[in-house]
């Protein structure tokens, strides 16, 4: 799935089922980038 991140992470924040959920980042600079994708999804 990491090369589908915006997908996954679609599909996932689209259920409206989840009240928070885990993802591991191996750097800061990582981890910004999962919040700029999570901010960006549309649903």
């Amino acid at each position: 799935m990491r090369t589908r991140q915006d997908e996954a992470l679609h599909y996932a924040l689209s259920l409206g089922i989840l009240d928070a959920f885990t993802i591991g980042a191996e750097s800061i600079s990582e981890q910004k980038d999962l919040l700029r994708r999570i901010s960006a999804v549309t649903v």
